[in-house]
């Protein structure tokens, strides 16, 4: 395997035969070309250290990482200091759901939905609902027992 180190001078996206998505990365004058979405963090100008692998006339790239600059002892050539691929693809999700429950009331013709939080929102909610004489205090509405 071998290893190459330099700055990424351009990049490239483009498609296979196969419609295949890649990305082509020149460094050091040479094309690259990667079929890893992971390596789409990486932009022109960055640092990286490519790990190459020969397969027949062609160079595969099999990994890359970002490197680091840091002047060693005041000289002006970089000292490289390995960053891991992780920490830069690496990302979170949240999901956020305001009122996750809901009830439905009423004839098949007529249905109702509410949505809330709690089963004490749910009362606040049909007590409302009566007190303004959406709901009839005849329909016979059953509040949802907590979960114990």
């Amino acid at each position: 395997m071998e290893t190459i180190q330099g700055r990424i001078e351009n990049k490239a996206e483009g498609k296979a035969k196969t419609g295949a998505p890649y990305l082509t990365f020149t460094i050091n004058g040479k094309n690259y070309n990667s079929f890893n979405s992971d390596h789409s963090v990486f932009n022109v100008g960055d640092l990286v250290e490519l790990e190459l692998e020969q397969k027949g006339q062609y160079k595969n790239l099999v990994g890359m990482k970002a490197l680091t600059e840091m002047p060693a002892n005041g000289s002006n050539k970089p000292n490289m200091e390995l960053k891991s691929t992780i920490d830069m693809v690496h990302g979170v999700v949240l999901n956020k759901t305001e009122k996750p429950h809901s009830y439905e009331f009423g004839k098949a013709t007529a249905r109702h939905k509410i949505y809330y939080g709690d089963i004490a929102e749910l009362e606040l909610h049909i007590e409302a609902l009566k007190s303004i004489g959406l709901i009839d205090d005849l329909e016979d509405l059953e509040v949802p027992k907590a979960s114990q």
